[in-house]
């Protein structure tokens, strides 16, 4: 983890992330940018964090995407997209599993608000 210390300020407060207005994050959800005013795809809350863009999550040794969520609803996990049944009764998704095929089958138990991805 980086450190500010020994670091002065009109060299490294462009990387710093802050809320957009400088206040402090209250209730109402607030834009995050950068030191320079550059927008994250984020706001943050006492309450919750939102990513208006969609989250997407990339394995640490490459680029690929293991998993999308979007603004629009769908879900793409690996490549492969998932549209959003709005009839349907939402279960919350509270992990993403992933792992191979003798993995998956080994587990014998499956949880609904988990997702398995089979790489």
């Amino acid at each position: 983890m980086a450190t500010l210390t020994g670091n002065a300020i009109n060299t490294s407060y462009q990387g710093l992330l802050k809320t957009v207005d400088n206040g402090v994050v209250g209730a109402t959800e607030k834009q995050i940018t950068d030191g320079e005013g550059n927008a994250i795809p984020m706001s943050a809350g006492t309450s919750g964090v939102s990513f208006p863009a969609g989250i997407t999550l990339k394995s640490a040794d490459t680029t690929e995407e293991l998993l999308t969520l979007t603004d629009s609803d769908l879900l793409s996990i690996g490549g492969d997209t998932i549209p959003a049944n709005d009839t349907a009764t939402p279960t919350l998704v509270n992990r993403f599993w992933s792992g191979t095929q003798a993995q998956y089958d080994a587990l014998g138990a499956y949880d609904a608000s988990t997702i398995y991805y089979i790489v």
